[in-house]
C-alpha cells in the first residue's frame, strides 16, 4: 500500500471513530424506549462549589448521548440474544422462545439472599400497623403483591439458572401476613389457578387480562361492586412496547401482543395526567360511588383503569412513604396497597407517616444498661419523628417495638414501625430499625424523656434514653 493510501486509510478510520461524537450535537437519543431519563450536561460547579462527581456525570452524559448508541446496542443485542441466547445488558435475562425477564427478580427466582426471619416479621408488621391506622380512620384496607414474571412462568427461564431453594421472600411472608391478620389477596394463587399466560413476553408486567384478574380479586375481597370481565369481548393487538424490550432492543420496532377489551372505561382524569405512569393520578367517575386511595408501583399502570372505573373518586400514587393522612384528604373509604414481589424488602425501607397507635403495657420490665439502642428525633412541624436502631440483644424474631414517652404528668406507650426512617444504604441492618410519628402537642410538659421498649421472652426490655427540652 502506498504512503498516500495508508494516510487515507487512517483518515477514514479516524473519521469513523469520531463520527458518533461529531453527530452528538444534532442526534436525539430517544430515552422513552428505555423508560428512564438521560443524563443532563454536567457543570463544573454545583451548589456553589466544585462538582466532585463531574467526571462521572460527564461519562454518563456521553454514554447517553453518544450518537447511534441505541442502534449499535440493538444490533449487538439481536446478535447475542438470537444466536447465543445471552443478553448484552445486565438488566435483562434472555429466556427461551424470545421471552425476556428482569434481572432484579433473580434472587427471588433462585431463592437466594433472602430476608431474615426478623425482617419478614417486620414487613408483615408494617402492613398490619398501616391497616390498623387505615381502619382507625374508618377505611377498609387490603394489600397485595404482584408476582414476578418468572415466579409464574419459569418454563422459559434459561436452564443455567438453577434454583438454590424453592422458598423465597414471598413464600415466607404470606404465612406471616396471615399470622398478623393482614387483609391480603394472594395473586400468586389467583394466576396459578388460570391456565393462561397473562404477562407480556417482552415486558416484566401483566397484560390487561392479568390486570383485570388482579382487580377482580381485590375488589371482590373488599366487597366492592365492579364489572366482571369474564364474558367481556376483547381482541388482541400487537401494539405494546415492553420495558425489557426497550432496555435490550431500544431501536428495534418489536411490539408485544396485548389484550384490548371492547368495553370502554368510564372514569376520567382530574387535572393534567400524561399517562398511567405518572407519579400521582386523581380520577373521578360520576357513575360510581366511594373513594379509594391506592399505593402502587408500575404494576398499577395497567391496574389503575379498572380500579378507577369502580370508584367515584380515586387517588393513585407511587410515592413513599405511605401516608394515612391521604384518607381524610380524599375522604377515602378504601385503601389498597400493591407492590411487586421483588420490592418486598422496601416495605421496611421507609416508615409510613401516620399517628403512632397507643398501647398499654404490662409485665416484667428489665432496664438494659449500656445498650446499643439509639434514639433520634426530627421536628416535622405538627409531628415529631422518633427513630433509631434497637440493640439486637433486646430483640427476637417477633419482638414488637414501643416508645415510652415520660412527661412530668404521665407516661404513654406507642408502637413503632419496625422500618427505617432514613433511606437505607447497603450496609443498613433493616432488622433493628424503628420509627414512628407523634403529635407534637400530645405532651405539654417542658421536659420529656423517651426510651425504647421491646418484647422478648415474655418480658419487656427498656433501652436507650433521649431527653427533650421544649
Amino acid at each position: 500500500m502506498s504512503q498516500r493510501g495508508k494516510i487515507c486509510y487512517i483518515g477514514i478510520f479516524v473519521i469513523l471513530l469520531a463520527f458518533p461524537f461529531l453527530c452528538m450535537s444534532f442526534y436525539q437519543t430517544d430515552m422513552s424506549v428505555e423508560k428512564r431519563y438521560a443524563q443532563t450536561l454536567p457543570g463544573f460547579r454545583k451548589d456553589g462549589k466544585f462538582n466532585a462527581a463531574y467526571f462521572d456525570e460527564w461519562s454518563s452524559y456521553v454514554s447517553d448521548h453518544f450518537a447511534f448508541r441505541q442502534e449499535m446496542a440493538t444490533a449487538d443485542a439481536i446478535l447475542l440474544s438470537r444466536v447465543f441466547r445471552i443478553s448484552n445488558t445486565e438488566k435483562v435475562v434472555v429466556g427461551k422462545h424470545g421471552w425476556l425477564y428482569f434481572q432484579e427478580t433473580l434472587d427471588d427466582y433462585l431463592g437466594r439472599d433472602l430476608l431474615s426471619e426478623r425482617e419478614i416479621h417486620n414487613c408483615a408488621k408494617v402492613l398490619a400497623l398501616l391497616q390498623e391506622g387505615a381502619e382507625a380512620e374508618g377505611c377498609q384496607f387490603v394489600a397485595t403483591i404482584a408476582p414476578n414474571k418468572n415466579s409464574l412462568y419459569p418454563e422459559n427461564m434459561p436452564g443455567r439458572y438453577v434454583k438454590e431453594s424453592e422458598e423465597n421472600n414471598f413464600s415466607h411472608l404470606v404465612p406471616e401476613l396471615m399470622q398478623q391478620g393482614v387483609h391480603f389477596v394472594n395473586l400468586h394463587e389467583a394466576f396459578d389457578s388460570v391456565d393462561k399466560v397473562m404477562y407480556h413476553k417482552l415486558d416484566s408486567h401483566w397484560n390487561n387480562e392479568g390486570a383485570v384478574l388482579a382487580c377482580d380479586r381485590l375488589l371482590t375481597r373488599l366487597g366492592k361492586e365492579h364489572v366482571d370481565y369474564t364474558d367481556e369481548t376483547y381482541h388482541i393487538e400487537k401494539n405494546f412496547s415492553g420495558d425489557l424490550k426497550g432496555m435490550i432492543y431500544p431501536k428495534w420496532n418489536l411490539l408485544d401482543d396485548n389484550v384490548i377489551y371492547d368495553r370502554e372505561h368510564i372514569y376520567s382524569y382530574v387535572g393534567d395526567v400524561k399517562s398511567t405512569e405518572d407519579m400521582m393520578i386523581e380520577t373521578q367517575n360520576l357513575n360510581a360511588d366511594g373513594s379509594v386511595v391506592m399505593f402502587r408501583d408500575s404494576f398499577g399502570n395497567a391496574l389503575l383503569p379498572y380500579v378507577a372505573d369502580a370508584y367515584g373518586h380515586g387517588f393513585f400514587t407511587k410515592g413513599v412513604p405511605f401516608r394515612t393522612d391521604l384518607i381524610r384528604q380524599y375522604d377515602a373509604d378504601t385503601m389498597i396497597l400493591e407492590i411487586v414481589e421483588r420490592h418486598i424488602p422496601t416495605l421496611i425501607g421507609k416508615v409510613p407517616v401516620m399517628p403512632a397507635p397507643g398501647r398499654e403495657l404490662s409485665g416484667t420490665l428489665i432496664q438494659m444498661e449500656d445498650s446499643q439502642t439509639t434514639i433520634r428525633m426530627e421536628d416535622m412541624g405538627e409531628l415529631i419523628a422518633i427513630y433509631g436502631e434497637v440493640d439486637p440483644a433486646c430483640l427476637e424474631v417477633d419482638s414488637d417495638i414501643y416508645i415510652e414517652v415520660d412527661s412530668e404528668e404521665e407516661i404513654g406507650y406507642y408502637e413503632a414501625f419496625p422500618a427505617a426512617y432514613l433511606l437505607p444504604d447497603e450496609d443498613t441492618d433493616l432488622s433493628v430499625q424503628y420509627g414512628l410519628y407523634l403529635d407534637k402537642n400530645t405532651y405539654g410538659a417542658d421536659r420529656i424523656s423517651i426510651q425504647v421498649i421491646t418484647t422478648k421472652d415474655g418480658r419487656l426490655y427498656r433501652s436507650g434514653l433521649l431527653q427533650i427540652e421544649k
